[in-house]
Order: C-alpha cells, then sequence, then structure tokens
C-alpha cells in the first residue's frame, strides 16, 4: 500500500512540474474571500476483498474473503460533496465520501465470516458502506504569472465501515468507525478564463491501525461566466483511482481492501 501511494503521489507532482513550463492568461485578484461548494458524482470499476473475523480468533474468517467478485460487486456509483474556503492563500476545506457496495450472488464455495459458515450454495446477500468524511487545510502557491496553483495541504479523515451479510436463513454484521491523518497536493491550471485542468494526489500517513485512503484523479473545470459575477456555476468532468484499506493489529485482523477505478467523473459546483 505504501509503495501504490508513493508511486502515485509522484506521477502527480510530476504532471504538475511538467503544467508549470508553460504559461496562460492573467488571473483574477485572490485578495477576497471566496467560498467554493461542489457535487460529484463517480463510476466505475470495483475489486477487492472483506475480511471479517469475530474478535480477531484465527478460524473465524476465511482468508481475504469474501471477495466482492464472489459477492457479485463489479462496479460502484459514488458521491462527493465538497466544500471551501479561501482567504489570501489560506485553503480550509471540509468534504464528505459516500460509497455504497451491495451485491446479491450464490456462493460457489464455502465461507466463514464472523464465526459463521455459510456452505457453497447459499443464496447470499451483502451490503457494505465505506463513507468518510474529511477536514483539513492547505497553503497556496502560485507559479507561471499565478496562473498554475499548487496547494499541500494536511486533513483529518474519519472513515465509517459498515458490513452486512445474510442468507441460509443467518447473518452477520460489523461497523466501527476510525481515523486518520492525510497528506496531499491540489493544482489547477487555467488554460483560459474559462477552463482549467485540475489534478490532486492524496494518501494516509503509513501509520498502525489506521485507515489507508488514497486518491489521484483529475480533469477539466469549466466557468462559463465571468469573474466578476457574484454567484458562478462551475462544470467538472474527469475520472481517477481510489483504494481504501484497513488491517488492525488482532491475531487474525479485520482486514478490507477496496479497489475502485478507473472511474469517471461529473460534478456541479459553485463559487461566490
Amino acid at each position: 500500500m505504501t509503495v501504490l501511494t508513493l508511486r502515485r503521489v509522484e506521477i502527480a507532482v510530476f504532471l504538475l512540474v511538467a503544467c508549470g513550463l508553460h504559461a496562460a492568461e492573467e488571473e483574477p485578484d485572490r485578495g477576497r474571500l471566496g467560498v467554493n461548494l461542489g457535487g460529484y458524482f463517480h463510476y466505475g470499476p470495483v475489486d477487492g476483498f472483506l475480511q471479517t473475523p469475530a474478535g480477531g480468533q484465527p478460524g473465524s474468517s476465511s482468508h481475504h474473503r469474501p471477495t466482492l467478485d464472489e459477492l457479485d460487486i463489479h462496479d460502484a456509483v459514488f458521491y462527493d460533496a465538497v466544500g471551501s474556503i479561501d482567504w489570501h492563500r489560506l485553503r480550509l476545506f471540509a468534504g464528505y465520501e459516500a460509497i455504497g457496495l451491495d451485491g446479491d450472488s450464490v456462493l460457489s464455495e464455502s465461507l466463514v465470516s464472523r464465526s459463521v459458515t455459510f456452505p457453497a450454495g447459499t443464496a447470499v446477500r451483502s451490503s457494505t458502506e465505506l463513507n468518510w468524511l474529511r477536514v483539513g487545510a492547505g497553503w497556496k502557491f502560485d507559479f507561471a504569472d499565478q496562473h498554475l496553483e499548487l496547494v499541500p495541504k494536511a486533513e483529518l479523515a474519519l472513515l465509517d465501515f459498515s458490513y452486512q451479510l445474510s442468507g441460509g436463513g443467518q447473518g452477520v454484521s460489523r461497523s466501527y468507525a476510525k481515523g486518520c491523518v492525510r497528506l496531499g497536493l491540489e493544482s489547477r491550471y487555467r488554460f483560459n478564463r474559462t477552463v482549467s485542468l485540475s489534478l490532486e494526489a492524496a494518501a494516509s500517513l503509513p501509520l498502525s491501525n489506521t485507515p489507508q485512503i488514497a486518491v489521484l484523479s483529475g480533469g477539466f473545470q469549466f466557468d462559463p461566466l465571468p469573474a466578476t459575477w457574484r454567484y458562478r456555476p462551475t462544470f467538472f468532468v474527469g475520472g481517477g483511482a481510489q483504494r481504501i484499506e484497513y488491517e488492525d493489529n488482532q491475531e487474525l485482523p479485520n482486514h478490507f481492501r477496496i479497489d475502485m477505478g478507473p472511474f469517471v467523473t461529473a460534478g456541479l459546483g459553485f463559487s461566490f
């Protein structure tokens, strides 16, 4: 997980430096207070597993199972809401991402989860949520005559995990919330007043017993109205990839890993 995260951040930094070699038109004054609100829709393939033991006891969960594939979960639709306040070079932000993974399938082999055995041939239904909240701050730096903006940032994130599996007259469930510290880098390169390219890379610090949430995303933002307008809509299209993983310190750990992507993104925002 750490190697994957570092590679994603290195790729993002390389792209940002490449953008910095170009110039663009002059950017509006940033001295005033700015507020930005946005909502995003994401869709793409998903893969992973949900190892969920009971009290960390060996044998209380099949190794790296159930997989999303055997639960007949292959694609994900998830949503993101974000808000930020810019004051001079300081950026304060918060966001919430809602991820729900539901599936119905028939097990091809026996599965143990939370010390309950689901025999092969059992029709099962699963419901998993990986919702996470983040709050943080960043500091803006300008390059190329203030047309390339880089924002290193730090944030606190809270992952709310919920897992349910039922079938054959049996059912198990598990939920918990875990926090982590994340570092990241945002950028925006303005081709002109209307069109800009945004790139972002962020990942959790590799601390024991904390979730690892790594995101690499990017896309084009369109600002159709002049900057002199008080309320301005913005439109965003792009894509990215994301990994969410957690493993605790029990003898047989709670351990899940979810890979989403490459996914496509569409969003609508307002600035004022």
